[in-house]
């Protein structure tokens, strides 16, 4: 073998070693935007969500892109769970997915020295009692009008 043909040969292996190595570069790369950037296209899409009375209960509308287990849980603002159901298998499509939610719940804030709120369903057909403070019977009043004014009975919210 000549030192021509080594030097073809060598200059042959250093181009394809090149490529090989941007081949692997740009795969990695694009494994990465896949995972870390690009919304995730087998998630479940929230079309519609509803709070329900008597009893107190969650009805949440998914759209689902294929056979998938949901799982739903109440989150506070830390994302921490509040609450949690079992979860769900659901076929491809659009489904309603109903959850009766707890009576009573705590949710603890670290602000001002930290607080621990108890919250509990009211009957919004009974009038508080004494121990009501003023601001929070402006808030039920509010969410009476709001329903009337829906005319349904319900705070319906729609993303």
């Amino acid at each position: 073998m000549s030192e021509k043909d080594l030097l073809n040969i060598r200059t042959a292996l250093i181009i394809s070693l090149s490529a090989m190595v941007l081949l692997i570069l740009w795969r990695r790369l694009r494994q990465y935007i896949l995972t870390k950037d690009m919304p995730a296209p087998l998630h479940a899409e929230l079309l519609g969500l509803q709070l329900a009375y008597h009893p107190a209960r969650l009805r949440v509308e998914l759209k689902v892109p294929g056979d998938q287990r949901i799982r739903t849980r109440l989150l506070d603002q830390a994302h921490a769970p509040v609450h949690g159901w079992e979860d769900v298998l659901l076929p491809r499509g659009e489904h309603v997915v109903e959850r009766t939610l707890p009576d009573e719940w705590s949710h603890y804030t670290t602000d001002g020295g930290g607080h621990d709120f108890a919250f509990f369903w009211q009957n919004l057909d009974e009038e508080p009692d004494d121990d009501w403070h003023p601001d929070f019977r402006k808030g039920l009043g509010f969410i009476r009008r709001r329903m009337e004014e829906k005319g349904d009975g319900s705070l319906a919210v729609s993303p």
